[in-house]
């Protein structure tokens, strides 16, 4: 079976559930990069908003024995809509490019 990487997991899993109860559709994915050992993501919200998500891809309390399409969505994909969910824009100043950053905890 041929490996698929983590950034080519993000998009495919944001194409299966983006515009459904898990990831409602006025959240759109704008990139996905894997950077010094962090994913990072940058959507836009319903209002136009910008935010970014990173998360550490070899952190010791996360699993990479799951298939990656699972990883992403139990470790990026539920955990920032959770956070996209609970009005972030007034939780997270933005930086000089406008981005509102989340952290994974």
């Amino acid at each position: 079976m041929e490996s698929i990487s983590v950034v080519d997991a993000v998009r495919a899993a944001w194409a299966r559930v983006g515009g459904t109860q898990i990831l409602p559709g006025e959240f759109k994915l704008l990139e996905v990069t894997e950077k010094h050992e962090t994913l990072e993501l940058l959507v836009t919200g319903p209002a136009g908003e910008s935010f970014g998500y990173r998360t550490p891809l070899h952190d010791p309390e996360r699993s990479f024995e799951q298939a990656p399409d699972e990883w992403v969505m139990w470790n990026v994909i539920v955990p920032l809509v959770e956070e996209l969910e609970t009005d972030p824009a007034s939780r997270y100043p933005a930086d000089e490019n406008e981005i509102r950053w989340i952290d994974s905890d």
